[in-house]
C-alpha cells in the first residue's frame, strides 16, 4: 500500500536529523523530535479505474519542550530544505512538496510543548 512506503520513505529520509515517530511518539523519545502523522490520502484516477497516483497530506512537525518554538526552528527548516522537493523514483516518490506551514501548541500534565514544521503533499504511484 502506497501509504506505507510514504511513512517509511519519510521516516528513512529524515532520521538522520532527529528520533522519529510515525504517528504517536512514545513516552521516552528524546526531545527535539519529529512526528510524521497522516492527514488524508487522495487517489488520482485516469478514465476509467486505473489509478494513477496517490496524492498523501502529512504532517511532519519537530516537537521540543517549553512555551517557545524557536528551539524547533532549526530542525524544522531542515526537515523542510530534506523534504521539499524531494522525489525517490526507486521508492515510487514522485514529488513532495510543503503546503502549509504549522506552528502548533500542547499541554500534557505540566509539560509545555511547540511543534513546527508543515503539511506535505507526497505524490505516490500504486505499484
Amino acid at each position: 500500500m502506497s501509504l506505507v512506503r510514504v511513512e517509511r520513505w519519510l521516516a528513512q529520509r529524515l532520521s538522520a536529523l532527529a528520533p522519529v515517530a510515525v504517528h504517536v511518539a512514545p513516552p521516552d523519545l528524546p526531545f527535539p523530535h519529529i512526528v510524521i502523522t497522516p492527514v488524508s490520502a487522495l487517489d488520482v484516477y485516469s478514465l476509467g479505474l486505473d489509478r494513477l497516483v496517490t496524492e498523501c497530506r502529512y504532517q511532519v512537525l519537530v516537537v521540543v519542550r517549553g512555551a517557545s518554538a524557536v528551539p524547533a526552528e532549526p530542525l524544522a527548516d531542515q526537515v523542510d530544505a530534506v523534504l521539499h522537493g524531494a522525489s525517490d523514483p526507486a521508492a515510487g516518490i514522485v514529488a513532495c512538496r510543503r503546503d502549509r506551514a504549522l506552528s502548533l501548541a500542547d499541554r500534557s500534565e505540566a509539560e509545555e510543548y511547540r511543534l513546527l514544521g508543515g503539511e506535505y503533499v507526497i505524490v505516490v504511484t500504486d505499484s
